[in-house]
């Protein structure tokens, strides 16, 4: 029978669509299942690989849910509905992954003397969302949220260095390094790891105050933002 509504005195048996024999079943225990005839929760819903649910509000937004479009892997995968991107991942193990958050990494690749320069890591190894402008420098930040930003700089021969991040062009954080005795052919690291607490469109990047950073095949000098949530 076609389901319009169901009354208290019929959860006792089972209810199926004519056309399908396991479409809607409501056990003796007051569970209902959806492609399943002995639900073992409240709402059980069973099907085949792919989308097993849909969830979509009045103001158009609508997603779907179930182990991923033909995989049988039995991840529980949350899906846009209008273009299948895949937004939300959990695997067997709990593991979980969120495939378009915004993140980039950049390295610098060539010496440079930077004083009082805006730093511009122009090689750029992965830049999802693309907020991060490999010609200017400049990380923006999509939404509001707290985002990981890590800066790292190898500092030229016997050279005093210093690095500064800063947001919407004002100086939030710096790292350091001095040079060594004359002649003593020393090289050195900085590095600093801030999480930042962005607005929408507030700008990241980096300055250099002093000195000039060595750029080496071993990516001595990177960038890179995530957006932790």
């Amino acid at each position: 029978m076609a389901l319009s509504a169901i009354g208290r005195n019929q959860l006792n048996t089972g209810i199926d669509d004519n056309s399908d024999a396991t479409a809607v079943t409501i056990s003796s225990g007051e569970l209902v299942g959806i492609g399943e005839t002995s639900p073992t929760s409240a709402l059980h819903v069973k099907g085949g690989a792919g989308t097993n649910l849909a969830i979509q509000s009045t103001a158009g937004t609508h997603w779907r849910i179930g182990d991923g479009v033909g995989s049988t892997n039995g991840n529980l995968v949350i899906y846009d509905y209008t273009d299948s991107r895949k937004v939300f991942e959990i695997d067997t193990l709990g593991r979980v992954t969120t495939p378009n958050q915004p993140a980039f990494r950049a390295v610098l690749i060539t010496s440079t003397n930077t004083v009082n320069n805006y730093m511009i890591f122009e090689s750029v190894d992965y830049n999802i969302g693309n907020h991060y402008n490999a010609t200017t420098g400049i990380f923006t930040a999509p939404i509001s949220g707290r985002y990981m930003v890590s800066v790292q700089g190898f500092n030229e021969n016997n050279q005093n260095s210093q690095l500064y991040v800063r947001v919407n062009n004002a100086n939030k954080t710096y790292s350091l390094s001095y040079a060594g005795a004359s002649g003593s052919n020393q090289y050195n690291m900085m590095s600093h790891h801030t999480v930042f607490n962005l607005a929408a469109n507030d700008t990241v990047r980096v300055f250099c105050a002093a000195g000039e950073l060595y750029a080496s095949s071993a990516d001595s000098n990177s960038f890179s933002c995530y957006l932790l949530g």
